[in-house]
């Protein structure tokens, strides 16, 4: 993989487990973060594994989709990978605050549905702010997971090396577009340059990040729902196999394909004119 455009100039804020600041994969290219289960500025992941796994996907050196892009942690699960709905939702709130534009949030995480969380997704939505997230593993609706079920995210399921959906990955109308998932090597916490192989939406997920990290150093700071509809002009349609229900999009980056990348959106036309009145009906003339 050497892509065309690495997402440089992109903040990628990546909302999990923390992240091992010092892995080879992530090296100068680090910015501010902030560890919410500890309450403090240093959200290291040094006890799971999983927010450095998803980060190395998104932007690392070797790993990554965007590796120009520079790395801001969250740290909203602790090292058994669970958490609160309330550290998360501080973390978006703290990111709306704070973040460098352009700016892109990837939340490999969920649970089933809670508006307040969806409601924070909206807002950095409305701020500006593009929010991917994972659309979980259960092997079914994505519809019913919080954050995956609002329309103010890029929601994402999971695919296998054979471009067939994940048995895992959660499906329907909720899902915007699937990406690989299924046995994904990226960088780990144990060591520097340690490495992991794992499989979930919540791989598939930094994939999608990083393309629109790409999109973003080609066509600077756009809107959510600009960055989205220049993601769906490069998907790949019905090409998944054993996809159960669900718009069938598969993920393709800007990578060292020929195409140019796509177009920005027209703006919608504007409106016709409103039809002249017509004309009054003639008088006959008066008499003499």
């Amino acid at each position: 993989y050497a892509p065309r455009n690495g997402g440089a100039g992109a903040h990628v804020y990546v909302v999990d487990t923390g992240v091992n600041l010092n892995h080879t994969e992530f090296a100068g290219r680090v910015g501010n973060g902030y560890d919410f289960v500890d309450d403090d500025n240093d959200p290291y992941d040094g006890c799971n594994g999983h927010g450095t796994h998803c980060a190395g996907t998104a932007l690392g050196a070797t790993f990554g989709v965007a590796p120009q892009a520079t790395l801001h942690a969250m740290r909203v699960l602790d090292c058994d990978d669970s958490g609160t709905w309330a550290d998360v939702i501080a973390a978006l709130d703290w990111i709306s605050a704070n973040a460098l534009r352009p700016a892109i949030v990837s939340m490999s995480l969920g649970g089933f549905g809670y508006a307040p969380v969806d409601d924070a997704v909206r807002a950095l939505h409305e701020a500006g702010i593009t929010v991917v997230t994972a659309a979980g593993n259960a092997a079914g609706n994505a519809c019913y997971y919080s954050p995956a079920r609002s329309p103010y995210a890029v929601t994402v399921g999971s695919t296998d090396r054979f471009d067939a959906a994940s048995v895992f990955s959660n499906y329907g109308t909720c899902v915007d577009v699937l990406a690989p998932g299924s046995e994904i090597v990226s960088a780990w916490f144990t060591g520097d340059d340690a490495t992991m192989t794992l499989s979930g939406t919540s791989m598939a997920c930094p994939h999608v990040t990083g393309v629109l990290a790409q999109l973003t150093e080609v066509w600077g700071d756009q809107p959510p729902d600009t960055l989205r509809e220049l993601l769906m002009q490069m998907v790949v349609h019905d090409a998944i196999t054993s996809y159960p229900s669900g718009p069938n999009r598969m993920l393709q980056a800007l990578g060292t394909n020929p195409f140019p990348p796509p177009p920005l959106p027209s703006p919608p036309p504007s409106p016709p004119p409103p039809p002249s009145p017509p004309s009054p009906p003639s008088l006959p003339p008066l008499p003499p």
